[in-house]
């Protein structure tokens, strides 16, 4: 959806099968600026559910998905 952000990560988190495409989900919260508070999301689901190693894998690839450190 171009230069629609907002509906395109909908979308996305819509049809996202697994943790393959967390990389292009955080260039979309990067492009949207609301990368922080996707962060911030994503920690307190895995937080929630801390024996789930599919969430925490997830997690993972958004910290390892974050172009620099100081984007946070």
């Amino acid at each position: 959806v171009e230069n629609r952000v907002e509906e395109a990560i909908v979308q996305f988190e819509a049809s996202l099968p697994g943790t393959d495409s967390v990389p292009d989900l955080v260039a979309l919260h990067v492009r949207k600026g609301d990368l922080n508070a996707y962060v911030d999301g994503v920690k307190r689901f895995a937080a929630r559910d801390s024996e789930s190693a599919e969430i925490q894998a997830e997690l993972g690839q958004v910290y390892e998905a974050i172009p620099t450190p100081s984007m946070l």
